[in-house]
Formats: structure tokens, sequence, C-alpha cells
């Protein structure tokens, strides 16, 4: 009980210092919101900064790795993790086209003590090309130990 207190201690510290990094630098970016389990804050920190590094790969590792992943974009649905990867690859080939990317969090709605909604924001920062950003809301749950994204409908 107590190392894992002291677990969601540090992990609470890390997510507030990469939002407050990331703030630092003019990002705005706001990850954890209200009842959001740190460890997913955890998670979608990670995800921009493998973003940020052009790891496509390490992006996905905040994905459930299961065929049923759902993906909801402008160009339609991808189901499972491979194709949402591909997908990526496809729409982002070199590390300019993916830029740097950034979340802006509004609200997580629980769900349950596994599972909750989270909605909020991207922005894409691209030299020598027009920025992007758009919304999401992301389904996440707790499957195995970890938070995953297992429905994320992006626009």
């Amino acid at each position: 009980m107590r190392g894992e207190v002291l677990v969601r201690r540090v992990l609470g510290a890390c997510a507030f210092m990469v939002c407050c990094w990331s703030q630092a630098f003019g990002q705005s970016s706001r990850i954890h919101v209200g009842d959001m389990p740190e460890e997913a804050a955890l998670v979608m920190a990670g995800q921009m900064e493998a973003w940020n590094q052009g790891d496509l790969e390490g992006f996905m590792d905040g994905y459930w790795r299961s065929d049923s992943l759902l993906f909801v974009g402008k160009s339609g649905i991808t189901r499972g993790h491979s194709a949402t990867l591909e997908r990526y690859k496809l729409g982002y080939p070199t590390q300019s086209d993916m830029g740097t990317l950034t979340f802006r969090n509004e609200k997580w709605v629980r769900v349950s003590r596994r599972s909750g909604w989270l909605v909020g924001g991207w922005h894409l920062e691209k030299e020598g090309q027009p920025n992007a950003e758009g919304m999401y809301t992301l389904l996440w749950r707790r499957l195995n130990g970890k938070w995953v994204i297992v429905a994320d409908h992006s626009s």
C-alpha cells in the first residue's frame, strides 16, 4: 500500500513537471485534468514526447494493442492497432510532416474505476507548413494494469 501511494505521488509529480515544462517553453499543453488518472496523463505525456521525436511506434504505445482498437478520423474508421499505425505512417511520412504536437485536455468523464472518456484538443506546429489542429474524444480503459486508449475519435 505504501509503495503504491509513493508511486502515485511520483507519477503525479512527473505529469505536473511535463505540463510545466511544456508551458515554460511556449506550448500551451495541459494533460492532467480533473479526475483523470495520473497514469493516463503520463501515457499522454509519453505519446507527445514520442511524436515530437518522430517515433510513431512509441506514440502508438498509448493505444490498446488489439485488433479491436477503434480510430475514427476525417477519412473514416480504422480498426486495429497495426492498421492505425499504418494510417499514421501514411499521413505523417517524415518527422517534418509530424511537426511538434501538443495536447490540451478539457474534461475527463469517469465511466468506472477502470474506464473514462477524455475530451481535448491537439495542435501540430509545423515549420514551413501550415499548422494543424483539431479535437479528440478518447475512450480509456485500464487493461492488464495499464491505461490505454481503446477508441479515438479525432477531427
